[in-house]
């Protein structure tokens, strides 16, 4: 409906927004159900990876945060001693509050939002831990195996935001074993908007807020099969 009301109101001087745009780059083109099913897609693409992801996230930010009352404790000592209290958090604030960073990133290994890689073709036979892989065959990473493989991760079943902390305190933002925007040519387009919009995010709710269950609440990461990876 949004896109039929889109076309019917279309200005091509006066593009509106994202649908518009592609709208207008539609009319030269000679298969306009194809590139109508693109919009759909790309569209679909917006907001499931571009929004929703990121809003999950910071879900489990706050979930981690409520089961690790000394984690958050020590995020929020770690922002009050950066960040002047008349003002909110800023990227500039990056490369001081490494603690907090180190969390956002176990958010991301122990959540493991997305458990499967998008899939992926191989264009040639090949060979690989000892098993023949034919052309053609169709691959997906199973990234939560990967997230808690003790061969990457000293406490793989715990949240420890060490982890991602070399000897000096500094934060590890390449780990071998960490995957959460996928890897390669076609790793997540986002990945630096949704890293800034998750740091920005988490450092402003710390600084305002104490986070807790509520009373005689019962918390728990233990995922429930019976509901859906995201939110509806």
């Amino acid at each position: 409906e949004e896109i039929d009301d889109h076309r019917n109101s279309l200005d091509p001087e006066n593009p509106r927004d994202l649908i518009d745009s592609f709208l207008i780059e539609m009319k030269d083109t000679i298969n306009d159900k194809e590139e109508y099913m693109n919009l759909k897609i790309l569209l679909g693409d917006l907001f499931g990876a571009g929004s929703e992801t990121t809003s999950s996230t910071i879900r489990w930010f706050v979930l981690y945060m409520v089961l690790y009352p000394q984690v958050q404790k020590r995020v929020q000592e770690e922002v009050d001693n950066v960040v002047v209290a008349d003002r909110q958090p800023g990227l500039e604030d990056r490369e001081s509050l490494m603690y907090l960073e180190a969390v956002i990133h176990e958010v991301h290994r122990k959540a493991s939002l997305v458990m499967f890689s998008l899939p992926h073709q191989t264009s040639k036979e090949i060979k690989l831990g000892g098993y023949t892989i034919p052309k053609a065959s169709v691959l997906m990473l199973a990234v939560t195996k990967i997230h808690n493989d003790k061969k990457y991760w000293e406490k793989p079943e715990e949240f420890y935001p060490e982890h991602f902390l070399d000897e000096n305190g500094k934060v590890l933002t390449k780990k071998d074993g960490f995957l959460p925007f996928s890897i390669g040519r076609r790793q997540c387009l986002g990945e630096s908007l949704a890293r800034m919009e998750l740091f920005l995010f988490c450092a402003a709710i710390l600084q305002k807020y104490n986070i807790s269950a509520p009373p005689g609440e019962k918390i728990t990461d233990e995922p429930d099969p019976s509901k859906n990876l995201f939110r509806a």
